[in-house]
């Protein structure tokens, strides 16, 4: 299983209340039945557009906080609700202990902590609103999140991406379900006397 691969089973193994199947192409098959039901309204794979902005090529392990932007789009005709954006890290034949990344999320004017879980080697963390978020059709939102990579986190490839997920009912169980996601951004973590570079 590659990279990507891993860190989106993490994300889809983590999110909700009823663990969904542990394999991207299983969630993949099912994709195109169901999303429409998670955000009616929609026949397309990922009704709700999802970019991460800001992703660096490289931090050094210990480095000061970075600043990302995570904006979200509902494609369809009528609104999205209970929408959770979902941040997932994975690091290349490394494990990942929930102490390798902090994050937090600027919610009414002020930074707040935001909890990761580890699955699979890779860690998840769900940001925004505690509730979920609210898009009516058509509505963008944007997303302020920053992050730090601790210390003692492995040095290497990384990778991050952001998947956003909307709950279904399914089998009289209601379960959370992507409804979008990024491409994977791949970055290194160097040393801390190593230079780090800004996106361009």
């Amino acid at each position: 299983m590659g990279l990507a691969a891993g860190a989106l089973c993490a994300a889809i193994g983590l999110a909700g209340s009823v663990a969904l199947p542990a394999t991207a192409a299983r969630a993949a098959s099912h994709a195109t039945a169901t999303r429409a039901e998670a955000c009616a309204g929609s026949k397309r794979s990922n009704p709700v557009a999802v970019t991460l902005r800001g992703v660096r090529s490289a931090y050094s392990a210990g480095g000061r906080w970075s600043t990302l932007r995570l904006t979200l789009h509902n494609g369809t005709r009528t609104g999205c609700g209970q929408l959770k954006p979902v941040l997932v890290y994975g690091a290349r034949d490394r494990t990942l202990r929930v102490d390798a990344v902090r994050l937090e999320t600027r919610l009414d004017g002020h930074w707040r902590a935001v909890p990761l879980s580890a699955a699979l080697g890779e860690l998840a963390a769900a940001v925004g609103p505690a509730g979920g978020l609210w898009l009516r059709a058509g509505q963008t939102t944007t997303l302020t999140v920053r992050m730090r990579v601790a210390r003692s986190a492995p040095h290497g490839e990384w990778l991050s991406l952001a998947v956003a997920y909307a709950p279904l009912r399914r089998r009289g169980t209601t379960v959370s379900w992507p409804v979008g996601v990024t491409n994977p951004s791949y970055f290194r973590v160097v040393a801390s006397h190593a230079s780090t570079t800004r996106p361009a």
